[in-house]
């Protein structure tokens, strides 16, 4: 398999006649190829074991980073060019958290403490973790070393780490629970929300809002609220003493999306700043209606049930609550499956049992049938490069196939694949799947060059693509 080159013409004084091109310098570099982590599954027993490994997206530089007997590794992050990792040897219920470089070099032992819970990893490498109550954090590449970041004699646990290295972590006395925030080196311990009821931290925005949901015991009803990390200018974003309301989605500038669902049984989406400053309305049903994506341009694809159809409904509206647009209205059930790379919904419909695939506009000005057969298909995975604009669906229960966004080209990818597992598309255009035997393999999204990723017979899985 030849990997994607990037070339451009260095010199094209030269003369082209027929099919032939003479004295025309062209330079082709080779594109970096991505590096995949992979787990696999040793032992069909009780005490099965998980080892990671790190391999190129051609098969080749296959690196194994763990094998340690019983024990089960599971992955937890990446930084830089190391994978930082959980160990859990079942056998002697020892769990730690560890890092080791993609080589397969310089393993290092990073908990301190029993039975670390991984809350998340900053920018600089640090990660943070909770044991016993108390809360911990540590240089992943073992240069800045291990520090207290909290103990106490309250039950504390990390729950959210922001890339520059503020953490929200959950205090929890008898039933209530509390919100604080610390620093990366344990200073600046700053209560969020300590009322007597019970919150819950629901989201944490881009802009540094920590966006959550309070409510007494034994009460569904939930009420929003957001504050700055630093804990100042709390406000009530949403607030509806006969309805119950979560938040569904948000957007990168700070829009959340809530759902209101009333006791009268009508249901209701909103838009509201994450600072509180806006709410707007953007739909309303006396059916159950639900957030189900956000597109390009700003909007909100939402589905919504019709009882005289019997069906469910697709509709897309700006998150100013203009524009709101049918996108999908048929008597039939229709599910969102994805976004194209060019902007388009594809669109999951279900007629008479059987799920077919349709593009359609954003503005619903257009249909498409993508993928009609007398099996279901599903949308499984999005190449992210728009020049190619391909899809990868899962037929039946066992085809892969790729096909181009408007429904024409298809190609067929593989015909014994496991339903259970996730795909991926690489950005070079690498469809990994696993086969129904549990075995990782690749081809490429144009059906060329099927080839195993690995020579393991025992089910191994795709874990992560890496950036870099």
């Amino acid at each position: 398999w030849t990997p994607a080159q990037t070339c451009s013409v260095v010199n094209a004084a030269g003369t082209v006649s027929g099919s032939d091109v003479d004295n025309v310098e062209i330079s082709c570099d080779d594109a970096e190829l991505q590096s995949l982590v992979v787990s696999r599954t040793l032992n069909a027993g009780a005490l099965k074991q998980f080892d990671l490994y790190v391999v190129r997206e051609d098969g080749e530089q296959l690196t194994e980073l763990t094998d340690t007997g019983d024990a089960r590794e599971y992955l937890m992050a990446v930084h830089g060019d190391r994978v930082v990792y959980e160990r859990d040897a079942a056998s002697v219920l020892d769990r730690s958290l560890r890092s080791i470089r993609r080589d397969g070099t310089s393993e290092l032992l990073l908990s301190q403490h029993p039975e670390p819970g991984f809350a998340g990893i900053t920018a600089r490498g640090i990660a943070v973790y909770s044991s016993e109550g108390n809360l911990y954090a540590v240089d992943v590449t073992g240069v800045g070393g291990h520090w207290d970041l909290l103990v106490s004699p309250e039950e504390d646990a990390a729950i959210h780490v922001t890339a520059d290295g503020r953490i929200v972590f959950v205090r929890t006395v008898g039933s209530q629970t509390d919100l604080y925030a610390i620093d990366i080196d344990g200073s600046n311990v700053t209560p969020l929300a300590t009322s007597a009821n019970i919150e819950t931290l629901s989201n944490v925005t881009p802009s540094g809002r920590v966006i959550y949901e309070s409510r007494l015991a034994g009460d569904r009803r939930r009420d929003l609220y957001s504050v700055s990390l630093d804990g100042t200018g709390l406000v009530v974003i949403s607030e509806e003493p006969d309805a119950d309301q979560d938040v569904r989605l948000a957007s990168e500038n700070g829009v959340l999306i809530v759902r209101r669902a009333y006791d009268n049984g009508e249901d209701e989406l909103l838009a509201i700043r994450d600072n509180g400053s806006s709410s707007t309305r953007l739909a309303v049903s006396d059916e159950t209606i639900w957030a189900v994506g956000l597109a390009p341009g700003e909007r909100l694809i939402y589905r919504r049930s019709d009882s005289s159809s019997g069906g469910e409904d697709l509709g897309i509206v700006f998150l100013d609550g203009n524009g709101d647009t049918p996108l999908a209205a048929s008597d039939d059930n229709e599910y969102l499956a994805g976004l194209t790379a060019d902007g388009a919904a594809v669109v999951r419909r279900y007629t008479n049992g059987q799920a077919d695939l349709y593009r359609v506009e954003l503005d619903g000005s257009r249909e498409t049938a993508i993928a009609q057969s007398p099996e279901d298909e599903e949308l499984v995975a999005v190449h992210p490069d728009p020049s190619r604009n391909r899809l990868v669906l899962r037929r039946g229960a066992s085809e892969l196939l790729s096909i181009r966004a408007d429904g024409t080209d298809q190609r067929s990818l593989a015909t014994s694949v496991s339903v259970s597992e996730l795909h991926f598309v690489s950005r070079y255009g690498s469809v990994f799947y696993t086969d129904t035997e549990g075995r990782l393999f690749r081809v490429g999204i144009d059906g060329s060059n099927p080839m195993p990723l690995t020579p393991f017979d025992e089910p191994t899985e795709l874990q992560r693509l890496l950036e870099d």
